[in-house]
């Protein structure tokens, strides 16, 4: 196990322990897998690809056990800021979200400084113009979901995610999920960083903020995700952007009901959200 983060484990009177990567926890191979910490112990390539502005010169940033290697990010844009060019999926399927257009990239260096959120590296959407883009087909077949994020956002209206085929969106703050022309799930307030949780399914979804549950019995029209696809806007990556933070998002193709407990801990361990 890469040792990384230490947490308290609930009584502490064992003393601290390393939070374990989120596969050794039991959740579950996931379809597509993003962070700025490491997730998976057979992944062995970069967290994500970054651009300094100095001379757009770019460089894969690599994580260091567990977590993002902030030593090499900040040496790399030493004096300047840093900007998110690629976002590399750790599932194993090669789903990484991309954006050429240097103007609509999220910043992730500030003056030589990481950008963190909660004492971790974050990735700041500034709502106006930054995404990240795919194309792939990642799910050719109709199927449940389950999708987990940590964010801190200011706006009432982004999208964490929207893909072309289907218009399957997750979390938008007002509501949860859009699916068959109608949202599902709940609205809900951001105070700050947040970790969402969703079953979208069939039949009996749900929606989860901060390890407590915010809608049941949510339910949509099993689609694939196929066409364009963006992380923090529209599809097309115009509109419905997201003004604010991303660290995580984890889409699995199946009900994780039986991991959720293991999940939130888990996020909640590393990323100290609640």
């Amino acid at each position: 196990m890469a040792i990384g983060k230490l947490y308290t484990p609930a009584g502490g009177g064992g003393g601290d322990e390393p939070v374990k990567l989120l596969n050794e926890t039991g959740a579950g191979s996931a379809l597509m897998a993003f962070s700025v910490r490491k997730l998976r112990d057979a992944y062995t390539g970069a967290a994500l690809r970054v651009r300094r502005a100095s001379d757009n010169d770019e460089a894969d940033i690599f994580f260091e056990g567990e977590d993002l290697n902030i030593d090499q990010l900040e040496s790399f844009c030493s004096g300047t800021n840093g900007f998110v060019t690629t976002w590399y999926d750790q599932s194993g399927n090669g789903h990484d979200f991309t954006r050429g257009t240097a103007s609509a990239q999220p910043q992730i260096v500030s003056s030589g400084s990481a950008i963190l959120e909660n004492g971790e590296v974050a990735m700041q959407f500034d709502g106006t113009s930054d995404s990240l883009l795919n194309t792939d087909t990642i799910k050719a077949t109709a199927s449940d979901y389950s999708v987990s994020a940590v964010h801190n956002r200011s706006d009432t209206t982004g999208y964490l995610f929207d893909t072309l085929t289907g218009r399957l969106i997750f979390d938008n703050p007002n509501t949860g999920f859009w699916g068959t022309t109608v949202w599902h799930g709940a609205g809900y307030t951001h105070a700050g960083q947040t970790h969402i949780l969703m079953r979208i399914l069939g039949a009996g979804g749900e929606a989860r903020k901060d390890g407590a549950s915010i809608a049941t019995g949510v339910t949509y029209n099993q689609r694939g995700i196929s066409g364009q696809q963006a992380i923090g806007s529209v599809y097309t990556g115009g509109g419905s952007r997201i003004a604010g933070t991303i660290q995580e998002f984890i889409v699995w193709d199946a009900d994780k009901n039986s991991a959720v407990s293991t999940i939130e801990t888990n996020v909640n361990n590393y990323f100290n959200v609640y």
